[in-house]
């Protein structure tokens, strides 16, 4: 791993209207109307996206109304014990932005919502329905057949790899969010039921799809952009967060907490792309990356 370089705090802006973009086409791709559905091209990730639009709140006051319209009309689509093992992972709590959204969406649904906190916003919500015919809305059609469950995330994460493609437990733990044993559990009913074989490379086991081409029809089309959409909105979140919590800091504490935020975030990237070439070991590197990810989604096709 290369070491990693600090820089201004400055260096970390992303653009505003960029974020409200990707928030807005990704929820119209889900079945939020005002939008032109047409402009995202990769997988929407559900849970990312909720903890993404909770994150990026007070961007367009619209898009957090719909966002929790959607998420109130279509809760059982929603993996809430995914969301908790999403904040797990981060290492640490959500700022209150979060705790905020997560109450209301506690007093909307009448059920629990992870680290919810303080006073629910009260708003008024209407129904709103889902498309889950674009190829972007794979996770919905995956949800569909086997439920917001930890099988239906494992078969998204194997089905946006390439055919052929062996992924190992660490990679499917970063992705999905779930704990081990219900990784475990979900990969040993999916081997039973003969939707996935497991092999070894060494001392560990490895997973892909049996059957990929009948999965493929069952569950088409599939996005052009394939992209690990959580590890993209994971670092841009944790970019926000740390470029606010610094907006005030000195030159010298805004240089030393750079490197450390740098050093974290291309830790969470090299652990979910294994093998692959470090290109984010310093600060403008990796906002550079998260700038091609969120512009890769939002690039219209041939």
């Amino acid at each position: 791993m290369h070491s990693v370089q600090g820089a201004s705090m400055n260096a970390a802006s992303l653009d505003p209207r960029l974020l409200s973009d990707y928030a807005w086409s990704a929820w119209a791709s889900l079945g939020v109307p005002g939008w032109d559905r047409g402009t995202f091209a990769a997988c929407v990730d559900v849970e990312a996206l909720i903890l993404f639009t909770a994150t990026i709140d007070g961007l367009d006051p619209r898009l957090r109304q719909e966002a929790l319209s959607w998420c109130v009309s279509n809760i059982d689509l929603i993996s809430r014990s995914r969301i908790g093992g999403l904040l797990r992972n981060e290492g640490a709590s959500q700022d209150g932005r979060w705790q905020g959204f997560a109450s209301t969406l506690s007093a909307l649904t009448k059920r629990p919502w992870p680290q919810a906190a303080g006073p629910a916003e009260r708003i008024e919500v209407r129904p709103v329905g889902v498309r889950a015919d674009d190829p972007q809305a794979l996770a919905l059609r995956t949800r569909g057949l086997m439920g917001a469950t930890s099988r239906s995330e494992i078969v998204r994460a194997l089905l946006l790899n390439e055919p052929g493609a062996r992924v190992g437990m660490r990679e499917l733990l970063e992705e999905t969010g779930f704990t081990r044993k219900s990784a475990s559990d979900a990969l040993g009913g999916l081997e039973l039921a003969g939707v996935v074989r497991s092999s070894r490379v060494g001392n560990a086991a490895r997973f892909e799809l049996r059957g990929r081409a009948s999965l493929d029809d069952l569950l088409g089309p599939l996005p052009r952009v394939r992209e690990s959409q959580r590890l993209l909105l994971r670092v841009t979140c944790a970019l926000l967060r740390a470029a606010q919590d610094l907006q005030n800091a000195s030159e010298r504490v805004a240089h030393v907490e750079s490197v450390r935020v740098a050093s974290e975030i291309e830790k969470v990237i090299q652990a979910a792309r294994p093998g692959r070439a470090a290109d984010t070991d310093s600060l403008e590197s990796i906002v550079t990356w998260c700038r091609g990810g969120l512009e890769r989604a939002l690039e219209p096709g041939d």
